[in-house]
């Protein structure tokens, strides 16, 4: 990274953030698809049954806790790579 003019840092760097947001979203999207399938057994009714209901809260909060973690440790790294060795 030090091998990098100022302008060329601050285009990797807008990537890297246009990248890290693409793949935010993805993840999310299919942390819904994901809960939804496992979750949603009938459509019988607009709204959610009582388990339906805890099932997803219960998926969500799983994902949303495992996708924490790895956006940490992405982060962990970036900041590694970005201060070289």
């Amino acid at each position: 990274m030090d091998q990098l003019n100022k302008e060329e840092q601050k285009t990797l760097a807008g990537r890297l953030e246009a990248r890290q947001m693409k793949e935010m979203i993805t993840m999310y999207q299919r942390v819904v698809g994901k809960c939804f399938a496992d979750c949603i057994t009938e459509f019988k009714s607009n709204e959610l049954n009582d388990h339906e209901r805890k099932c997803v809260t219960t998926c969500f909060d799983k994902q949303s806790s495992a996708a924490e973690r790895l956006s940490t440790r992405f982060q962990e790294k970036q900041t590694q790579f970005m201060q070289g060795p």
